[in-house]
């Protein structure tokens, strides 16, 4: 029934509800209570009316039935052997059999009926209960008017405190809707100056919002770094595509002469240099599109299944790969004890292959680049250190933007998403990956890993 309604309504309704239901409790345990209070008289006063009749005679106890019937209105029978030997002045008729016990009677009239057997005689009183319920009659028509009354008050208590408790919450409302109608960032203001939830929610959305915005630039500056990085290669095969037109004989039916010269060189090792140069354009964009996905996975996919891994023979191997792939340095490997951690093999390897392929790009001929598989306090890691030129101090806090590349690194070919790759898929493992350069004089790159057990 309150599906579709506002927030605002429905708390309204709930509130009176509530209340209404509280009124009623309220109500039926005043009028419970009011009647036991009465029927306990009721039972009281006709256990006095037995106790002033017994143990009297019967002429005496005649009087004092007639006396008292004066003032109080109870219908009294004395019985003996079943027949009635005395009654009271306003008991015209047979009392009506039935019940060996106190109770409570309802026909012909409502009246306690208090039980009594004394003296080889049963004493039976009615006490009237008429008047008793005309009063509790009269208490619920009260009470009733009470509650639909303070049910009208609390709608519109509820109505004010509603709306008193939901501004915030429009205030907030309206301040996103002024963000999305303008495209615009901007924290949400606290709704009161108490420092309430609605404050507490406030400071949420607004640092989520801080946080969607920095997300909402790095992705068009990734947007404009990638197309810029991949205008340069797309360039480089065009115009060497223009290049290899020229490789084509005007008349397809005449081959090509021999010795055909362009710009003063042979045309065809001109066509063999632009096809090459089309290779490396794609290979430079393939890795640039694969670097881009690897990033954007490790941000956005489930984290990978972790499991005991041992890193030494992960270092071997990677180390052997780099001396191969670099003869001109001195590719050394530490890594003669296993060296437990918890992480997944395929993300480790990738993490720590862009780490090592920065080293050897940067590192000169000659210099040295030294992997090492350690443990130290139980704490797995491993460090990969270089002998390059290392990276300035103002340019370490951004050596983890994606596509930022230094003084140094703009004279080398890359994408600038080697360290942020290593970073992600480091934390997607639970782990943390920290840099230390001098400069001059080398880099240091640690991976830390989450221990095993």
């Amino acid at each position: 029934m309150l599906q579709g309604m506002s927030l605002r309504h429905r708390l309204t309704i709930q509130a009176i509800l509530a209340q209404l239901v509280l009124l009623a409790f309220i109500a039926t345990i005043t009028l419970g209570a009011v009647a036991l209070h009465l029927f306990d008289s009721a039972k009281s006063e006709a256990g006095t009316v037995f106790r002033s009749l017994y143990p009297a005679r019967p002429d005496t106890a005649r009087q004092l039935l007639n006396a008292y019937t004066r003032h109080v209105d109870p219908h009294v029978w004395i019985l003996h052997d079943g027949r009635v030997v005395a009654t009271s002045a306003n008991a015209r008729h047979d009392p009506v059999r039935g019940g060996r016990y106190t109770h409570l009677r309802w026909a012909p009239q409502p009246v306690w009926r208090l039980v009594e057997h004394a003296g080889g005689k049963t004493y039976l009183i009615d006490w009237p209960l008429a008047p008793d319920l005309d009063l509790l009659r009269d208490l619920a028509l009260v009470l009733s008017a009470v509650t639909a009354v303070s049910a009208v008050v609390a709608a519109f208590l509820a109505r004010w405190a509603t709306h008193r408790t939901l501004h915030p919450v429009s205030r907030m409302t309206r301040s996103v809707q002024a963000m999305l109608a303008t495209n615009r960032f901007a924290p949400i203001p606290a709704p009161s100056p108490e420092n309430d939830e609605f404050t507490q929610l406030a400071g949420i959305l607004s640092r989520l919002i801080t946080t969607l915005e920095q997300r909402w630039r790095q992705d068009r500056q990734v947007l404009a770094e990638a197309a810029h990085q991949l205008r340069t290669p797309l360039e480089v095969i065009r115009g060497n595509l223009e290049l290899l037109n020229l490789c084509q004989p005007e008349e397809p039916a005449a081959p090509a002469q021999a010795g055909t010269t362009f710009a003063g060189r042979n045309l065809g090792e001109v066509c063999r240099e632009s096809l090459g140069a089309i290779d490396r354009a794609a290979q430079d964009m393939t890795v640039l599109v694969t670097d881009l996905l690897t990033l954007e996975r490790a941000r956005l996919d489930s984290p990978p299944s972790l499991a005991a891994l041992d890193l030494a023979p992960l270092v071997r191997e990677v180390g052997e790969d780099a001396a191969a792939l670099a003869p001109q340095l001195a590719v050394e490997t530490v890594a003669p004890h296993p060296v437990w951690a918890l992480g997944d093999a395929l993300s480790t390897r990738r993490a720590l292959w862009a780490v090592v392929e920065n080293a050897l790009r940067y590192t000169p001929s000659g210099g040295t680049v030294r992997l090492r598989a350690e443990a130290p306090d139980g704490q797995p890691r491993v460090v990969v250190e270089d002998t390059g030129p290392g990276i300035p101090s103002d340019e370490l806090p951004h050596v983890f933007e994606r596509f930022y590349r230094g003084s140094r690194a703009r004279q080398t070919a890359g994408s600038g998403l080697g360290l942020p790759i290593a970073r992600a898929l480091m934390q997607t493992q639970g782990g943390r990956i920290e840099l230390e350069s001098r400069h001059p004089g080398g880099t240091r790159v640690t991976l830390h890993f989450v221990p095993r057990g």
